[in-house]
């Protein structure tokens, strides 16, 4: 991910930073509030322990640029000798620089893992094969790294405070790409668990909250509008676009009472800046080919750093597709010369250097597939206001580490600058503001009031048959009851589109079908559908099943539980609850339709139909 900001040494930037102290009225008096913004490309992380002020780390050892407020996402593992499990050694700045410092021979040892995070998104494998061809889980590289930011909060947070804070002292936001499903949140959730951050697999929303990235870039670009005496009105509405390193995300929001209405289904996709460096490296396959660029991936992990480390800083200079770029080849880097030949024209000498000289041809094919899918992306936003509310929208922001790019923030101006209604912008320090504003979210969770559904969501129910109504081929009897029933009926509870609130819950009420019925298993759907009947239905797909333990036989055949879901919170919540006693809680497991999340929960009883 590129990175765009000013020193932070200017004075400007300090007078800046003194304007955005937070002033939101914190909600969590009695916590410190920590957002870790794990990243594709970088992450990092910020903190306010008094209510008013949010400090952000900026001092990453071996960081380019020196004073950033996010480190690489990136981490060096010692590779096993044989059939043993890789070891991470080093992580971030630090990761690469060892690297460097290996002769050819020992770094062919280790391997520095990269964009891992993606993997957690549409890979039903959970694999990432690096380029030594080593096979790791996915989870086990963002455990690895999570643990790190861990590490470093707490150490930061004792040297400020004096000592360690105990766990049930901090809140813990984690940012998490609007796109992602809700069984790769709960991914999320569990390597938080896993590595540290939280004592339990099912926290409490007083110790840990997902963020979604753009809502956090929303609170915080709500917040800085206000201290630089530009604040945004009653009824006001504005688009986020958040270019990261993996993803871009878009939200929109109107301003309601001071607080932030999802006015349009938000999108996205994974066309962030690591496709530049993807397309980067595409470049040199046409040159030569996918199996030797592959090889030299191979043979030459250090060189392959610093090929990568020198683009980063390249592509942050492109201010339009007829820009001639130079990616300097230095050290160990300059093997991919030897492997290319002298005489291959992408090279030039310049400055007494060489040099991967990028045309015309090379730029436009790097950066255009990527800005022609953020242009859809945004456009698409733009389409579904003018639907809604019969006009544009007032603001739109760019955000996020690729935000800052000159290329990026000419294109989106350019294309919508005469449909805005007042202006476009990109925020001061671009990858400041995801996390910044998680930290306010983290303060104040009610900040965001009411959330466009993505998906219609429902449980499977087994309902009273109804003839002309229902296909009879779903028609089944059960046992102890009288009449027909129908089988695979979606009982919809939210459908796409649906502006759903932070507050109020879906509720429905399930009789046990027996006297000696020890759980009760309900399976949730969901569809682009908004009317779906059937859960068989094309379009309609599993997401898991909610196991409650009825161990409890008390009360025999008479039995009830009361289902409660929350569907505008950043991630579904859901409870189990006695139907003639709310104040009882049952255990209930929520279990994704994926085997890449362990569960200790309770044990299904196998039982076909449930009411």
């Amino acid at each position: 991910m590129t990175c765009y900001c000013r020193s932070q040494n200017d004075k400007t930037y300090q007078k800046f930073v003194n304007k955005t102290r937070m002033s939101v009225q914190p909600n969590v008096t009695q916590k410190i509030v920590v957002s870790i913004d794990f990243g594709t490309s970088r992450s990092g992380y910020a903190y306010n322990i008094t209510g008013k002020q949010t400090f952000v780390a900026n001092n990453w050892p071996l960081n380019y640029p020196k004073q950033y407020c996010k480190t690489w996402t990136q981490t060096l593992y010692k590779l096993p000798k044989g059939a043993g499990k890789a070891s991470p050694v080093a992580f971030g700045g630090e990761a690469i620089q060892q690297l460097a410092e290996m002769d050819e021979e020992e770094a062919k040892g280790y391997e520095l893992v990269k964009f891992f995070k993606m993997k957690l998104h549409n890979n039903p494998s959970g694999l990432y094969v690096g380029s030594s061809g080593y096979e790791f889980q996915a989870i086990d590289l963002v455990v690895d790294y999570l643990s790190f930011m861990h590490e470093q909060v707490m150490t930061e947070l004792s040297s400020n405070i004096g000592s360690s804070p105990s766990p049930d002292e901090i809140l813990w936001c984690l940012t998490i790409p609007a796109i992602w499903k809700e069984e790769e949140k709960a991914i999320m959730k569990q390597a938080a668990f896993k590595a540290g951050i939280i004592s339990s697999e099912i926290p409490t929303e007083e110790e840990f909250l997902l963020i979604l990235e753009p809502e956090g870039a929303a609170a915080y670009c709500l917040e800085i509008m206000s201290h630089q005496g530009t604040a945004m009105n009653e009824d006001d509405t504005f688009l986020i676009l958040d270019c990261g390193g993996g993803t871009v995300d878009l939200t929109s929001h109107k301003i309601s009472n001071g607080r932030l209405s999802e006015l349009t289904t938000g999108s996205g996709g994974a066309c962030g800046s690591s496709v530049l460096d993807a397309n980067f490296w595409k470049i040199l396959e046409s040159i030569s080919s996918e199996e030797v660029i592959n090889n030299f991936k191979r043979e030459c992990p250090k060189g392959v750093a610093q090929i990568s480390s020198a683009w980063e800083q390249a592509k942050s200079t492109v201010k339009n597709l007829k820009t001639l770029t130079f990616v300097e080849l230095a050290y160990d880097s300059l093997a991919l010369v030897d492997v290319l030949g002298q005489q291959c024209p992408i090279f030039a000498s310049r400055g007494g250097s060489k040099h991967i000289k990028l045309v015309i041809s090379n730029i436009t094919a790097i950066f255009e597939p990527v800005l022609k899918d953020i242009i859809t992306l945004v456009n698409d936003q733009f389409n579904a206001v003018i639907e809604a509310q019969g006009k544009p929208f007032d603001y739109l922001f760019i955000v996020g580490g690729m935000g800052g790019s000159p290329l990026l923030i000419d294109v989106i101006k350019r294309e919508f600058g005469s449909k805005i209604n007042r202006s476009i912008q990109s925020v001061f320090v671009p990858g400041e503001a995801v996390v910044k504003g998680a930290t306010l979210l983290g303060l104040d969770p009610s900040l965001i009031i009411a959330r466009k559904m993505r998906q219609t969501y429902g449980m499977e129910a087994t309902v009273e048959f109804k003839d002309g109504e229902h296909d009879v081929t779903k028609r089944v009897e059960l046992l102890d009851k009288s009449g027909y029933y129908c089988k695979h009926y979606f009982d919809k509870f939210v459908e796409i589109k649906q502006t759903v609130d932070n507050v109020h819950a879906v509720a429905r009420t399930y009789k046990v079908q027996s006297a000696r019925q020890k759980s009760m298993a309900l399976s949730m759907y969901t569809t682009l559908d908004p009317n779906p009947l059937y859960i068989d239905q094309r379009g309609v797909s599993k997401l898991g099943k909610l196991i409650i333990d009825m161990s409890d036989l008390t009360g025999g055949i008479d039995r009830s539980v009361t289902v409660k879901t929350y569907f505008g919170k950043s991630d579904i919540k859901i409870e189990a609850v006695q139907s003639n006693n709310p104040t009882q809680r049952y255990n209930a497991t929520f279990k994704f339709d994926t085997s890449l999340i362990e569960y200790n929960g309770v044990e299904e009883e196998e039982i076909k139909y449930h009411m």
